[in-house]
Formats: C-alpha cells, sequence, structure tokens
C-alpha cells in the first residue's frame, strides 16, 4: 500500500466494528467530518479492526454503509495500481512490527519478558482476576545474549515504549490544558506476545505516517491520547493536535447485547429519522443552551463550527430535541423526497401504492406534523381502515363526555344532508354543530378529531376528513355513539 502524501491537512476518525455504529462513534465521525469541512482539510477514515471480533466483511460493510447514509465522505489511501481500498488496520500489521522494532533499536523501546501478574480484585462481593501488563523489571536493560536465553526458553516479549518525562500536557482546544503528572506516566505495551500492535500504538503510527493534523476523541479516552501523542513524539515530529468532547450517558431502558437500543445509528433508522436530522442533532449535542432549539442547515454547522462545547459533564440523549429537528427535515423536504423515503415504512405496515396519487396527498397533509417515517406510516394507515379503534384512556375518557356525545350526534344529523364531503364543507358542518350545541373550541374539535383518527393527533381535520370520504366519517362516528368501540 501506498501512503497517501500532500500538504492538505487531514482529520484522523477511527472506529473499531462493532455489529452496530453507535451513537458515540458517529458523534465523533460528524464533529471530524464537519471540522474538515470547516478547516478546509481532509477526513481519514480508519477501520480499527485488529482487536474486534466483527471484522468481517459484513459488519464493516455495514458500518461504511452508515457513514455514507449520514453522508460523510473521507479520504481512500490507494494501492500501487491506484484503485481505492478501504483503509484497515488489519492490512498494515507488518508495518507496525516494523515500526515497533525501529523503535527498539533506536533506544526508543525495549522487549519486555516478564510473566504477567495476575491480580485479584474484589467487586460487589465477587473475586476477579485481571492481569498487569506493566513490566515488572528493567528489561530495556537486559543484554543481548540474555533476550536470547529467554527467547530461546520459548518466552515471547512483548514491546514497552520508554516514557522519561514526569510531566506531559496536551493543549486541548475544548478542554483546555490536559495535565498528566508521574503517576500517569509509565512505560506502556506498544506490541503484544503474538506480535500485534495495540490500539494506541497502531493508530499512532498511522496518524504519523498519514501526516494527520488533528483528532477528536471521547473525553473518557485522555489517557489513550496520550499514549498516542508519545508515541508519535518517539517517531519523529509531533503533528497530532487532540479534542475531547463530552461523552454520552449511558441510559437504562431497553437494552441489545448491554448497549441501549438508542445508542444505535440503526435504531434511528429503522424508524425514519433523516440523516441530515441525525447529523445536525449529533453536532450539535454538546454545545451551549442557547442551540437547543435553533434549526441549523449543514452550511450553518460547517461555517458557525465552534470549540465552544460542554467540556465536561455526561451528556443525556435528548429525543425531545432529535424529534424536534427531524420533524423540521421533514417540513423542509420536498413531497417527493418524503413520499420515496417513506415507502419502506409505508409497505411494511400494509399500505397499499398502487393509488399513489392518494398516498401522496395523505403524506403532503400528515408530514407537516410528522416526527418520523414509521410514525407518518402509521398515521398514513388510519386512512385505510375500516375501524377505528380507540386505546388511549384519557381519549376514551374525552368521548365519553356529554359534550362529545352532543357533539356527534349533531355531525351525523349535518352529515346526512350533504353528498360530497369537501374540507369546506367539512368546515361548514362544524360551524352548524358549534351553533346548534352551543359548545366552542377543543371541546367541539378534539371529540371529532379522536373519532377520525383514534388519537387525539394534531392534524388538518378538515382535510383528513375530506381524504376518508363521507362513508367512512359517518362509520366511524356512528360506531362511536352506537357501539362505543373503543376498548
Amino acid at each position: 500500500m501506498v501512503e497517501v502524501k500532500d500538504d492538505k491537512q487531514r482529520i484522523y476518525f477511527g472506529v473499531k466494528p462493532q455489529n452496530y455504529l453507535s451513537i458515540d462513534d458517529a458523534q465523533i465521525a460528524v464533529i471530524s467530518w464537519i471540522y474538515a469541512k470547516y478547516s478546509h482539510a481532509e477526513l481519514v477514515f480508519c477501520i480499527e479492526d485488529i482487536h474486534s471480533q466483527y471484522s468481517s466483511e459484513l459488519y464493516i460493510n455495514k458500518l461504511v454503509d452508515n457513514l455514507k447514509w449520514l453522508g460523510i465522505d473521507y479520504k481512500k489511501t490507494v494501492d500501487e495500481q491506484g484503485s481505492e481500498l478501504q483503509f484497515r488496520q488489519s492490512e498494515r500489521l507488518s508495518i507496525y512490527q516494523n515500526m515497533a522494532k525501529q523503535l527498539v533499536t533506536e533506544g526508543k523501546a525495549y522487549r519486555c519478558y516478564c510473566k504477567p501478574k495476575s491480580i485479584r480484585n474484589q467487586t460487589n462481593g465477587e473475586n476477579s482476576h485481571y492481569y498487569n501488563l506493566k513490566c515488572n523489571s528493567k528489561c530495556y536493560q537486559l543484554s543481548s545474549e540474555q533476550r536470547d536465553k529467554f527467547e530461546k526458553g520459548g518466552i515471547r516479549p512483548r514491546v514497552y515504549l520508554k516514557v522519561d518525562v514526569d510531566q506531559f500536557e496536551i493543549d486541548d482546544p475544548v478542554q483546555g490544558k490536559i495535565e498528566f503528572t508521574e503517576n500517569d506516566l509509565f512505560d506502556f505495551i506498544i506490541l503484544r506476545e503474538d506480535g500485534k500492535p495495540t490500539k494506541n500504538f497502531a493508530v499512532a503510527v498511522d496518524m504519523h505516517a498519514l501526516d494527520i493534523s488533528f483528532r477528536f476523541q471521547p473525553n473518557n479516552q485522555r489517557s489513550n491520547s496520550m499514549e498516542q501523542h508519545l508515541i508519535i513524539e518517539a517517531l519523529g515530529e509531533p503533528i497530532v493536535k487532540f479534542a475531547h468532547i463530552s461523552n454520552i450517558k449511558e441510559t437504562s431502558y431497553v437494552h441489545l447485547q448491554n448497549h441501549d437500543l438508542r445508542r444505535s445509528i440503526d435504531y434511528y433508522r429503522n424508524e425514519g429519522y433523516l440523516p441530515q436530522a441525525l447529523v445536525e442533532w449529533l453536532a450539535t449535542f454538546d454545545l451551549p443552551g442557547e442551540f437547543e432549539y435553533v434549526h441549523h442547515t449543514l452550511e450553518q454547522l460547517i461555517t458557525r463550527f465552534t470549540f465552544d462545547r460542554d467540556a465536561d459533564n455526561l451528556l443525556e440523549i435528548d429525543q425531545q430535541r432529535l424529534d424536534w429537528i427531524n420533524s423540521q427535515c421533514i417540513k423542509e423536504s420536498d413531497l417527493e423526497t418524503i413520499v420515496d423515503l417513506a415507502k419502506p415504512f409505508l409497505k411494511k405496515v400494509d399500505i397499499p401504492l398502487n393509488d399513489m396519487k392518494k398516498v401522496r396527498r395523505i403524506v403532503e397533509i400528515l408530514s407537516k406534523q410528522a416526527i418520523n417515517l414509521a410514525g407518518l406510516a402509521a398515521d398514513v394507515k388510519l386512512f385505510f381502515r375500516d375501524e377505528i379503534i380507540i386505546l388511549d384512556s384519557q381519549s376514551r375518557a374525552i368521548i365519553r363526555r356529554d359534550n362529545s356525545q352532543k357533539v356527534f350526534w349533531s355531525f351525523l344529523r349535518e352529515l346526512k344532508n350533504i353528498e360530497n364531503l369537501t374540507a369546506d364543507v367539512f368546515r361548514k358542518i362544524m360551524q352548524s354543530v358549534q351553533k346548534e350545541t352551543g359548545i366552542i373550541g377543543k371541546d367541539l374539535w378534539l371529540p371529532i378529531r379522536i373519532a377520525l383518527t383514534g388519537k387525539d393527533m394534531e392534524c388538518e381535520l378538515p382535510m383528513i376528513a375530506e381524504l376518508l370520504g363521507k362513508a367512512k366519517c359517518e362509520k366511524f362516528i356512528t360506531n362511536i355513539v352506537q357501539n362505543m368501540n373503543i376498548e
């Protein structure tokens, strides 16, 4: 593989393949991508698959598909024939091994033959063990004869980087100066016994080789940034600047393999959130409060990029804010785009698509209040039902009120006097019902809305009545007043 070299600045984004793309990784990807656009740099994407159990093509293709769905484009390396390759660490094992050997030759690293020490740990009343991989002796002082003796005895060494400083700091544009003391600074492993590099060593070698200038990390990975920085210093000129952003807080509801379902990008795709809404939500997750309910286009996210971010707190998953952003994106999209995006969701709930004129009209009306495409499809289905079943207890209580029953009977009497129910005719009927019953406002409109849709749904009720038609409106309301079909 040929390394791509030029004078353009590069932003590094690396992710370990999993069975899904988490919103944590997606947030780093989005912010890295937007900052690359803002600073006219290239985004270099690395698949950190050396130590991942999900390193097959299936999971990697799924990962790349999710990034492409979000709209993220990145720089790729090329081989000798100029063919584009996915940048995967598993393709570069020999590079990492050679770099570790070079550092040993230069005296900046050393081979360790110590046996890992098993340390007993008691947590919550249970005993567990972990292995301390610190070098327990001065292995870098061993002679070549001593090293040969160990290796002939079948001991495979680990390689450690020598850390000769007792103070270190990272100048972080988000956090300010991050200081590390002698308690944080000790020799650490860069190459394991099996010849595989640690994550930090592989990342540092890649960033150094590809002239990376900037990297975003989660706030809980400061120590990783420190190790990567120290490795790059050992390799040569330190050129990478790190910025750390707040972690997204774990939540306790629905779980998938110990991870919240809402931490997966697949969850949001399956619910029908638009990619531009996810990008905006993730890009502004940790911005100050004044950005909370301000809608941004992608161009605005790029031109208004700021390092003035929430640097310390764990951030909650703000579902309400995402719903608001997504509803704004749906409203701003043209009708044909929303109809095309909604088709898979409409098919999933068995909406017939043979009459697309009707479907488009329904989508046009409902999309003005839609939160996501899955919810939109569920609302579209009401126009293809033969009956309305009201499940919400509050809605059931509303239609049982005496005033509601008066509205229903008056509406049915007025409905019998018309041949074709249009939006304008519906409004006139409601005026007549108001005049006859003396009932006004929400007490007039809400019972009819529930009877025709099955819930208290914000919608253009006259247009919904027109699309349902006289026969269905009459049937739905008759069922309510005669059969109380609300269980």
